[in-house]
């Protein structure tokens, strides 16, 4: 339990201190280790808000929150994938 939370912190932290890439890699690893880690969203969010530029999509207008998606879409299918495997 404390793992968790000590890996949460950091993750956090790291999306204030380091490259977004490092944020990602950090991420992806903490989704294979732990179960149903949600701070990745939270990570993805204040990644978006700090650097995020956007694209314009027709029916959307200006989205902003390009990392937020990909991680959430990365969250489900590592959630998936742990349950097939049955880790």
């Amino acid at each position: 339990m404390l793992s968790r939370i000590l890996f949460g912190i950091i993750l956090i932290v790291s999306a204030f201190a380091f490259q977004w890439w490092i944020s990602f890699l950090l991420s992806v690893f903490g989704l294979f280790y732990f179960n149903n880690l949600y701070e990745v969203i939270f990570v993805g969010v204040i990644i978006d808000s700090l650097y995020g530029k956007g694209i314009e999509i027709s029916f959307l207008g200006n989205f902003n929150f390009i990392f937020t998606v990909i991680l959430i879409v990365i969250f489900i299918f590592i959630s998936n994938f742990k349950k097939r495997l049955l880790i």
